[in-house]
């Protein structure tokens, strides 16, 4: 009767083990497709927003065509009745230009979310007015007008208009002609920096918003709007440090005329509850002390966005909470809209399931603690709407780097990049044993260094960066007194 107990219970012994190891290998793939699945969702998410935004850069460039050829028509002086001979004049090819690209393959500095109103278009008599087929900037146009006189030609040879030197859909001849027959026709903009900017903004942040100095998106969408010099980052402080040190620079901020603030404080203080005797609540309580005093500091006429801290793997779960709930509440008691990250991350990429503690863990953060540029677009994108500025957070002039990119805007005048002469471009530069005494590079000179006019990587102040973090002052600074430089 004692084997047959035994016996009985080897065998339940058996399965209750081969049901774990099932249970283990159900979890383990469970985990993997739900990673997986996440990811697919943020692939198709990001390409649904970049076409969002190219229609609604097409739709603009339609309606400022429209307006364009509204003004001119209305402006233009009345032709005699008699019908004039007309001439076509076939489309002409884009001139490619590498100091100013074409607005062909530029996408806009900050498209709109708003929708494209079509305006109605005055109906003109033919005896009165060419006829005029528009379209918009990426494609080519037909004119049909009336043939100038033997002098106008005659001084469109001679003539040459500023237009046609630069990259434009016309031919000099074309564009001359077009001038004389439409004096009044609004000329294009010189690039993509003379858009409309988005009101300023300044970001204020421990290491956690670090993707605006080195994501290529959100740098991109940063210098388009101008707002490279409001960028403060002091990786590693507490929230009580932050608020010391920023004081200064925050009301130099405010006197140069930015009024909205994003910070992102607090981390820090989330990552030591393990080694400080503070518990999560008083951890709160001491950020939100924090933000409220930086509020205060800075006035009634500024509008700041907070974020409440995300998960990371140095908190457990009922840490965190306690930590975020107890912010939450004192937050929701002071006058500024807040964006909760750990909230964010749960749901990112997400349509029908949300993230646990852990998979927020291994899916949003990179090591652990920081987050990865696309839930940090997708935050900052977050604060910018509650602070009444609708800006996604992508790539801007893709076909240019950060650096050139930052070079085309300090550099107005058309030059070589390599050299900076203005006699030349780059594609035809012979300069040689050229050394750039900033950065040390070889490629260029030091009058068209782009790090001269970058946030540096480490505390995104513009005006020290030469390519190397090490030279930034924090950096030597936290380095000398041996502070954890993430």
């Amino acid at each position: 009767m004692q084997n047959l107990n035994d016996v009985i219970a080897g065998i339940i012994n058996n399965i209750q083990q081969q049901q774990n190891k099932i249970t283990q290998s159900f979890a383990k793939l469970r985990n993997q497709l739900t990673a997986q699945h996440q990811q697919m969702l943020q692939m198709i998410s990001t390409a649904e927003s970049e076409m969002q935004m190219q229609l609604c850069h097409l739709g603009n460039s339609a309606q400022s065509q429209i307006t364009a050829v509204l003004t001119a028509q209305t402006q233009q002086p009345l032709t005699p009745a008699t019908p004039q001979p007309t001439i076509i004049q076939p489309p002409a090819l884009p001139l490619m230009s590498i100091s100013h690209p074409a607005t062909t393959t530029a996408p806009p500095a900050h498209p709109p979310y708003s929708t494209v109103v079509k305006q109605p278009v005055a109906h003109t008599s033919t005896q009165q007015r060419p006829k005029t087929s528009v379209h918009s900037q990426e494609t080519s146009t037909s004119v049909k007008q009336p043939v100038p006189s033997t002098s106008a030609r005659q001084q469109s040879k001679t003539h040459t208009s500023h237009h046609s030197q630069r990259a434009h859909p016309y031919s000099a001849t074309t564009t001359n002609r077009r001038q004389q027959a439409n004096p009044t026709t609004v000329p294009r903009p010189r690039s993509q920096n003379s858009a409309p900017k988005m009101p300023p903004v300044a970001f204020i942040s421990d290491s956690t918003l670090k993707a605006v100095v080195e994501d290529d998106a959100t740098q991109s969408t940063i210098i388009a709007n101008d707002w490279e010099r409001n960028l403060l980052l002091f990786r590693g402080k507490t929230a009580a440090e932050i608020l010391t040190m920023s004081k200064d620079q925050l009301l130099q901020l405010k006197s140069s005329g930015v009024k909205k603030f994003i910070i992102s404080i607090g981390t820090v203080d989330l990552a030591q509850l393990p080694h400080e005797t503070q518990t999560p609540k008083e951890a709160a309580e001491s950020v939100a002390a924090s933000i409220s005093s930086l509020s205060q500091h800075l006035g009634t006429d500024v509008k700041i966005c907070a974020i409440i801290p995300a998960p990371n793997s140095h908190v457990s779960q009922s840490a965190y909470d306690r930590f975020a709930q107890q912010l939450e509440q004192e937050l929701s008691q002071l006058p500024l809209p807040f964006v909760h990250a750990g909230q964010t991350m749960s749901q990112h990429g997400a349509e029908t399931m949300f993230l646990t503690y852990d998979d927020v863990i291994q899916t949003c953060l990179r090591d652990g603690i920081h987050w990865t540029y696309p839930v940090t677009r997708t935050i900052i994108e977050k604060c910018l709407a509650e602070l009444n500025i609708r800006c996604p957070i992508i790539r801007v002039q893709d076909h240019l780097s950060i650096f050139r990119m930052a070079v085309q805007k300090a550099v107005r005048d058309r030059c070589c990049f390599k050299c900076a002469s203005p006699d030349h471009r780059i594609d035809s530069c012979t300069a040689s044993s050229i050394q750039c005494t900033l950065c040390k590079r070889s490629e260029h000179n030091s009058n068209v260094c782009g790090f001269q006019w970058l946030p540096c990587r480490y505390c995104g102040q513009v005006g020290h960066n030469r390519g190397d973090i090490t030279q930034c002052p924090s950096y030597l600074s936290a380095t000398l007194n041996s502070v954890h430089v993430s």
